[in-house]
C-alpha cells in the first residue's frame, strides 16, 4: 500500500494479451498478496499525476492465477470520457496473490499509482426477497457473487462502472465462444414457492466487432456450473446493441421475465447467468434483476386473501382470513415505492400515484408474508 513510481513501460505482455481485446506492446508488473480479505483502490487519478490527457492516459489491468494460465479478474481504461486515468475498487480474498499490469496501449511514459487498502470491509450477502440487484457495489459483487471462466480465455464476469451506468459484463472471445458463468449470493426458498427473475441487459459494441450475445438464466442448488441440479428458466439470444449512443444504453436497456422456478423443497438456491455468445461478438452488459416469490398452494392456504378491482386505477381493496399488519408495495425492479400500516384483515390502498403497470405485493401476518400481483391501470 501506498504510491509507487513506474519509470516506465517495457516489461512482457501478459500471455494472448491480457484483458483487453487491443493489447499494448508492454507492460508493467506488481503483485499484491493479503493476508485478509479487504477492499483495495489502485488509482493513477492521484496528486502526482495532474490531470492531463496528453502527460498521463493509463490503462490498468488485473489478473489472478499463474503467470502461463492468468485469469483476468478486472481493468480500466479511463476513469471517465474526459480522464484518461485509470482506476479501480475491487475486493481481494485473503492469501490469493493478485498481479496487475499497466500496459503502453496509449502511452509508455512514466507516471505514479496508488495502493489504498480498506480492511473494514464487509460484504453484505443477504438476500430478502422480493430482491433486486444493480451492480453498483464493488465490495458486494466480489464478495457475494461467484464467478467462472469456463471457456478458459482468461476473463470471466466482472464489475464496471461508467458514466451511463454499473453492470456486470464479460469480455468478447476471439478463438471459441464464450463460456461464463456469474452466480448470485443464496436466495432462500420455499417449498412450492413459485420464482421469477427479471432481467435488464443490452449489448456493446467493441472496437473491432459488434455484439451478438447470448446468455441462459438458470436455477441450481450450488453456486458451480458442475451442479447436477440446474433448471434453464430463460434463454436469450441474438443480443445487439440497441440504442443509438453509450448514453442511452441502459435506458434502451431490455427487460425479460423469466418463466417460473417452483422448487420442491426448502432451503438455498442460486440465480446463475451463462454466458453461450458465439465466437466473435462483443460485450454482454447485464444492467440489474430481480427476484419474486410467490407462495405455494399450502403456504398461501394460511393467509387466503382477496384483492379487487385487479386492474384499478385508483383504489385497490385487501382482504385476508387473518389479520394484515402490514402492506409493501414493490415495482418490477424490486423499487419498494409504498407502505403501509394496517392491523386489520382489510386495507385499501391509494395507487393513484403510481405509474401504470404490474406491482408486486406484500402483506405481512402473525401467519407469514403472501406475495401477490396487481396491475395499475
Amino acid at each position: 500500500p501506498g504510491i509507487t513510481v513506474v519509470d516506465a513501460i517495457d516489461g512482457a505482455l501478459p500471455e494472448g494479451g491480457g484483458c483487453w481485446a487491443t493489447p499494448g506492446n508492454a507492460a508493467e508488473w506488481y503483485s499484491y498478496t493479503p493476508t485478509v480479505t479487504q477492499l483495495i483502490t489502485i488509482s493513477t487519478a492521484i496528486d502526482e499525476n495532474p490531470f492531463d490527457n496528453d502527460v498521463y492516459d493509463t490503462r490498468l489491468s488485473v489478473y489472478t492465477g499463474s503467470c502461463d494460465a492468468l485469469v483476468c479478474e478486472n481493468g480500466n481504461d479511463d476513469i471517465s470520457d474526459t480522464d484518461y486515468r485509470s482506476e479501480l475498487q475491487f475486493v481481494v480474498i485473503a492469501n490469493q496473490t493478485y498481479y496487475f499490469t499497466f500496459d503502453d496501449r496509449w502511452l509508455d511514459t512514466g507516471f505514479s499509482f496508488s495502493l489504498v487498502v480498506d480492511e473494514t470491509y464487509t460484504a453484505d450477502c443477504s438476500v430478502t426477497l422480493p430482491f433486486t440487484e444493480d451492480f453498483e457495489s464493488i465490495g458486494d459483487f466480489y464478495g457475494c457473487y461467484t464467478r467462472f471462466d469456463q471457456d478458459g480465455n482468461g476473463a470471466s464476469f466482472i464489475q464496471e462502472s461508467a458514466e451511463f451506468g454499473t453492470f456486470a459484463t464479460n469480455s468478447p472471445n476471439a478463438d471459441d465462444d464464450k463460456n461464463d458463468w456469474l452466480f448470485s449470493p443464496a436466495i432462500p426458498v420455499q417449498a412450492n414457492g413459485t420464482y421469477t427473475v427479471s432481467v435488464k441487459f443490452n449489448g456493446a459494441d467493441s472496437q473491432t466487432a459488434s455484439a451478438n450475445e447470448s446468455f441462459d438464466v438458470v436455477w441450481t442448488d450450488a453456486p458451480d456450473p458442475a451442479t447436477n441440479n440446474q433448471t434453464v428458466v430463460g434463454s436469450y439470444s441474438d443480443i445487439v446493441f440497441n440504442g443509438t449512443s453509450l448514453d442511452d444504453i441502459e435506458a434502451q436497456a431490455t427487460v425479460e421475465t423469466t418463466t417460473p422456478y417452483t422448487p420442491g423443497v426448502a432451503g438455498n438456491r442460486y440465480v446463475g447467468f451463462h454466458a453461450t455468445s458465439l465466437v466473435g461478438g462483443a460485450f454482454l452488459l447485464l444492467f440489474e434483476y430481480t427476484v419474486t416469490e410467490s407462495l405455494g398452494t399450502n403456504d398461501a392456504a394460511q393467509n387466503v386473501i382477496s384483492m379487487y378491482p385487479n386492474p384499478t386505477k385508483s383504489m385497490l381493496t385487501l382482504v385476508q382470513n387473518s389479520n394484515i399488519e402490514s402492506v409493501q408495495v414493490f415495482d418490477l425492479l424490486g423499487k419498494n415505492v409504498m407502505n403501509q400500516t394496517v392491523n386489520a384483515t382489510t386495507a385499501q390502498l391509494n395507487v393513484t400515484e403510481l405509474a401504470s403497470g404490474t406491482y408486486v405485493i406484500k402483506t405481512q401476518s402473525a401467519n407469514g408474508t403472501q406475495v401477490s400481483k396487481f396491475i395499475k391501470s
